[in-house]
């Protein structure tokens, strides 16, 4: 999992929370931030040099301050990129650090946040339809960069392409990247021999060895975007046990933070369409999911008072079929339903799902 897209209030908690959740040592975690030219001086910065600034430049301060890695991407000063060579030159030794990073074998950890209008990015990140942008520009520095913006999104998505080529072990696409030398060259590297590229230009890459390196095939994976969520307080318990282990265990945790069980079966469907954001589902890797648009229809008869009890829910979830039998919503619709029963809150003329004869499947088999 070399990148982790974030949408939320970046903070050394929050950054080694989400390292902790994606299974990742927070110090092999580089944390991407918008920076300025001094972030790039070759003869004193490295990965774990301390930056400073304004903005998620002060996270990156704290961040670092608290011994983990970080980099900018230069958007400060940086208003005659289009025309300055030294400008150009700077943001270029910032994209080819991204790939050194990735070769000493960090991963990259880049705040985003939902791509609403063309303020300050004309298009969103590729890899989901442009529905999310770096989290650059409009906070302390509001003046729009519209020319850099774009080159940021067209290199960031050049950088998801090749991380996505190293999981394939796509050499070929690999060797077509040029930035593909500096990953090599990163490969050699130790963290205390890091040091910034500092100014660098199209024209003066490192020679790539002829012999590509031996890239180990890895499971593939949707982007890893994370969201900072709110916890609410657990306000209700039932006695009777359920099987909570994985993957029940996170259901149970939702479950609990309501006070009735229909509100409860309420709060777990919710989750399932994540409040019905296409963009949130993304941010949780679950875009592809089936029945959203039933479950979201059923989460606004809840609220509606149009379900009312747990029988009518049931009766709702039962006559939708899985697409996947296995996959999330059958699980939950069979999580709900047991909890329903050691709740004694359906009817002695229910028929659990077990004892049921269900239509037939979809062929079709997404989680």
């Amino acid at each position: 999992m070399p990148i982790l897209y974030f949408d939320g209030n970046v903070s050394v908690n929050s950054f080694k929370g989400q390292a902790a959740a994606a299974g990742l040592d927070p110090k092999k975690l580089v944390f991407i931030f918008p920076g300025n030219s001094t972030h790039h001086a070759p003869s004193k910065t490295t990965l774990f040099s301390v930056k400073s600034g304004s903005g998620l430049a002060q996270a990156a301060r704290q961040i670092g301050e608290a011994g983990f890695p970080t980099l900018s991407l230069p958007t400060t000063s940086m208003e005659q990129w289009s025309s300055n060579e030294t400008q150009k030159a700077f943001v270029e030794g910032a994209l080819a650090d991204l790939y050194r990073a990735l070769g000493a074998g960090y991963s990259l950890f880049l705040p985003v946040r939902e791509h609403m209008n063309s303020q300050y990015f004309n298009q969103g990140l590729a890899f989901i339809d442009g529905a999310v942008e770096p989290n650059f520009w409009g906070g302390i520095q509001a003046q729009p960069n519209k020319k850099l913006a774009a080159y940021y999104i067209a290199e960031l998505d050049r950088l998801h392409n090749f991380i996505d080529a190293l999981e394939q072990k796509d050499t070929a696409h690999l060797q077509n990247n040029r930035f593909y030398a500096y990953f090599l060259e990163g490969q050699k590297l130790k963290s205390e021999d890091f040091k910034v590229s500092g100014k660098l230009t199209h024209k003066t890459p490192p020679a790539a060895s002829e012999n590509t390196p031996d890239l180990q095939p890895r499971a593939t994976h949707p982007p890893a975007i994370l969201n900072q969520s709110q916890s609410e307080n657990r306000t209700h318990r039932q006695d009777t046990e359920t099987n909570t282990k994985a993957p029940y265990e996170p259901y149970l945790k939702l479950w609990n933070t309501k006070s009735t069980p229909l509100l409860s079966a309420r709060e777990l469907l919710n989750d399932y369409t994540k409040g019905n954001s296409c963009v949130k589902r993304f941010f949780y890797g679950h875009w592809n999911r089936h029945h959203v648009a039933e479950i979201a229809k059923i989460v606004d008869q809840i609220d509606k008072g149009d379900i009312r009890s747990a029988a009518d829910l049931m009766d709702a979830l039962n006559a939708i079929v899985p697409g996947n039998p296995k996959g999330s919503f059958a699980r939950r619709r069979e999580f709900t339903e047991q909890r329903f029963i050691d709740c004694k809150v359906l009817p002695p003329t229910y028929k659990p799902l077990a004892e049921r004869k269900m239509p037939a499947e979809s062929p079709s088999i997404k989680i």
